[in-house]
């Protein structure tokens, strides 16, 4: 039944709260990773932060509302950011922030470039300014790749995502029951055959 009550209090009460900034695809934590295997945590937020900064701006006309355009959030050519401001705002160490970002860059999801002769806001000229390109295509990769659940949990399936356009609904499509009861809920999901 839809309705103002959504049948929890607090889920209710959620709809007064507009959450704005990161978002984390569960899928990146399968592939954003220590070479021990576990999810890298300080990439994955920095990754994050990195794509929030990289999502366009809608810009709308003034007095009809249409959408006209839409325009960048930072001004140069890609973000830039160094080592201790992605540290001073997440509070990691130099170490921890500069080990994220070679994590981001080896698994190519990110570029790092270093531009010299750079002019500021109050017109000093700057050396060594670094900046971070985001790729796209990467990008899209690790967030768009399905998941199958199998008997230990989720994981990744055989055939990642491809730029190409090309899909498979059959292997994409996820159907789910509404009508869990709390015993439901906390029960162990039925095995599904193997593919």
């Amino acid at each position: 039944k839809m309705g103002a009550d959504c049948g929890s209090e607090a889920v209710t009460a959620m709809r007064e709260i507009d959450l704005q900034g990161n978002v984390i695809p569960m899928s990146w934590f399968s592939f954003v990773k220590f070479p021990n295997g576990k999810p890298h945590a300080n990439a994955i937020l920095i990754l994050a932060d990195i794509v929030y900064w990289y999502r366009p701006v809608e810009v709308r006309d003034e007095t009809t509302g249409r959408t006209i355009g839409y325009r960048k959030k930072f001004e140069g050519k890609y973000l830039q950011r160094s080592n201790p401001d992605i540290a001073r705002q997440f509070g990691f160490t130099l170490k921890q922030a500069r080990d994220a970002i070679e994590c981001l860059c080896d698994l190519g999801v990110i570029r790092r470039h270093i531009s010299q002769g750079v002019i500021n806001k109050q017109g000093k000229m700057m050396g060594n300014v670094p900046y971070i390109e985001l790729v796209v295509d990467k990008l899209k990769e690790i967030t768009l790749t399905p998941m199958t659940y199998r008997a230990e949990g989720y994981a990744l399936q055989d055939t990642p995502y491809t730029p190409t356009g090309q899909s498979n609904t059959e292997t994409t499509t996820e159907t789910t029951n509404t009508d869990l009861t709390d015993r439901d809920a906390n029960a162990a999901p039925p095995a599904r055959p193997s593919q």
